[in-house]
């Protein structure tokens, strides 16, 4: 399920993005090495973007780009919540039950960021 949304959204951007779902380690090291730019939340995905130097915008929910991010170059997208950040790690259960942190990030806000970071 989950990658047939990647797949739609990669399909609505355009002939460029790719979808990197069970692609084996290596091969997903190979792509992410040749990307203009990762969207990525804050996972094992977007540390290896940023070790190859590629630039990221990173979506930070549950967890805080304060943590480590900053070495990578590239944009945060992330709203600023009572609530958050909940966890050093991220979960699979949120503490408040809603997942705001991440259901209401803003999508224009990740595009302008990845138009951004493209642009530099």
């Amino acid at each position: 399920m989950e990658t047939d949304r990647l797949t739609a959204v990669a399909r609505g951007i355009g002939s460029t993005a790719r979808v990197l779902a069970e692609a084996g380690f290596a091969r997903t090291i190979e792509v992410l090495g040749t990307a203009r730019a990762v969207v990525a939340g804050d996972t094992g995905l977007m540390h290896m973007a940023g070790a190859l130097g590629v630039p990221l915008v990173g979506l930070f929910g549950p967890t805080s780009a304060r943590d480590g991010f900053w070495c990578y170059p590239g944009e945060v997208v992330s709203l600023e919540l009572d609530c958050a950040p909940c966890s050093r790690h991220g979960g699979a259960r949120c503490p408040e039950a809603h997942h705001a942190c991440m259901r209401e990030l803003p999508v224009e806000q990740a595009w302008q960021a990845l138009d951004r970071v493209v642009s530099r």
